[in-house]
C-alpha cells in the first residue's frame, strides 16, 4: 500500500478522487446531500440523516486520521459521480475495507463508477486484499459486485438503534481477481445479468 498524500487529487483514467480534507465547501454539502437521501443511506450501516455540523467535524477530524480515507470522485467530463472510502486499513496484512456510494439518481453511472474505484484501490493505492459488505437485500451491488469477481463468503449483523440488519461479507476479494475483470465492459456485465437470470 502506498503513503497516501491526502492533498494530491488522484487520477484513474480520466476519473479524479480528491481527498475529503480538499473539498470546498460546496463539495462537503453536496457529500452530505447525496449521503442524506433516503435511497443512499438506507444502504448504510447507520443509517439515519447527518447534521451539517457533524459533517463538518467529521470531515475536520480526517486531516488527522490515517486510519481512514474518503475521496469524492468526478467522471472524466468533470462531473461528481461518487464517494470511495477505504477504512480498517491493516498496513500489515496489506488489507482495508472500501465503501461507495453513486451519486443518487445516476445508476446508470454504477458499472464505470465501481469499476473504477476498484482499480483506484488495487492498482493506484497497491492494496492487496480487500474485505467487501453489502447489505443483504441489495440487490443492484450484489450483481455488480460478483460480475467483478467478488465471491460473498460469510454474513455478519449490525444492530443499529433496536433495528437488526443483515451483511453479506467476503474476506477473499484480491488484486489478481479484479485485473483480471477490469477490461470487461458494460456489454460483458449485462451479458452476464442475462446468463445469470438477475
Amino acid at each position: 500500500m502506498i503513503e497516501i498524500d491526502r492533498n494530491k487529487i488522484y487520477e484513474s483514467h480520466g476519473f479524479k478522487f480528491k481527498n475529503f480534507v480538499c473539498l470546498t465547501e460546496e463539495e462537503k454539502r453536496t457529500v452530505l446531500e447525496w449521503r442524506n437521501s433516503p435511497e443512499i443511506r438506507k444502504w448504510m450501516f447507520n443509517s439515519d440523516e447527518i447534521s451539517l455540523e457533524n459533517h463538518l467535524q467529521f470531515i475536520e477530524r480526517l486531516h488527522t486520521r490515517s486510519d481512514c480515507y474518503y475521496w469524492l470522485v468526478y467522471k472524466p467530463d468533470g462531473e461528481p459521480i461518487g464517494v470511495f472510502d477505504i477504512t480498517n486499513i491493516d498496513r500489515e496484512k496489506n488489507l482495508t475495507e472500501c465503501g461507495d456510494y453513486a451519486k443518487p439518481k445516476r445508476f446508470d453511472d454504477g458499472f464505470y463508477f465501481l469499476r473504477e474505484c476498484l482499480y483506484f484501490y488495487f492498482n493506484i493505492l497497491e492494496i492487496e486484499k480487500n474485505y467487501t459488505e453489502a447489505a443483504v437485500d441489495n440487490r443492484n451491488i450484489h450483481t455488480l459486485n460478483t460480475f467483478f469477481g467478488i465471491e460473498y463468503n460469510g454474513e455478519k449483523e449490525v444492530i443499529e438503534n433496536g433495528q437488526v440488519s443483515k451483511f453479506l461479507t467476503c474476506d477473499s476479494f484480491n488484486r489478481d481477481i479484479f485485473n483480471s475483470k477490469y477490461q470487461l465492459g458494460f456489454r460483458d456485465f449485462l451479458q452476464h445479468i442475462k446468463n445469470n437470470k438477475i
